[in-house]
């Protein structure tokens, strides 16, 4: 694997930084929010437990690249094409659904789909086909952006 930026156009990815700190840095004005996004994606890559999530469903062990499963079949492999964000409790995988403007939420080990969270209306105009990877800023929220709008949703636990 990779190593993680150091900076990110010129700024310093602020790793030290707690999840809390981040959150509110990543949900502030550019051109600091880049940076935080990649500190808030080394975390939960850090926290998804030796596992590597691919964007079409497939979960392989990272240190052995074993097979483990498929969140949702071969149904995301027809819409998503953002990476899927691991909850950093270990519980939960989201992908964005672009197809149908929705979040869906599966069980990280069963890989059963738990619920699906509509996105429209409020998105229906959007380019959601084209969207960004999912970030996780906060234990209940989420961002994405398309070419001209970034989305903040907040969910009830």
């Amino acid at each position: 694997m990779g190593a993680w930026p150091e900076s990110i156009n010129g700024q310093r990815v602020p790793y030290e930084q707690s999840l809390e700190e981040l959150t509110v840095i990543a949900t502030g004005p550019a051109p600091g929010r880049w940076p935080a996004f990649y500190a808030i994606g080394r975390i939960a890559t850090e926290r998804a437990l030796d596992l590597l999530f691919a964007s079409d469903g497939h979960a392989v062990k990272a240190s052995t690249l074993e097979p483990l499963g498929r969140y949702g079949g071969t149904t995301i492999a027809n819409y998503s094409n953002v990476a899927p964000v691991p909850d950093p409790d270990g519980t939960n995988i989201w992908f964005l659904d672009p197809s149908n403007m929705a979040l869906l939420d599966f069980d990280r080990t069963t890989f059963e789909l738990r619920r699906t969270i509509a996105l429209g209306p409020l998105v229906a105009d959007y380019d959601l086909a084209n969207a960004s990877p999912l970030v996780k800023w906060s234990p209940t929220g989420f961002a994405f952006r398309t070419y001209e709008h970034l989305f903040l949703v907040t969910l009830s636990n």
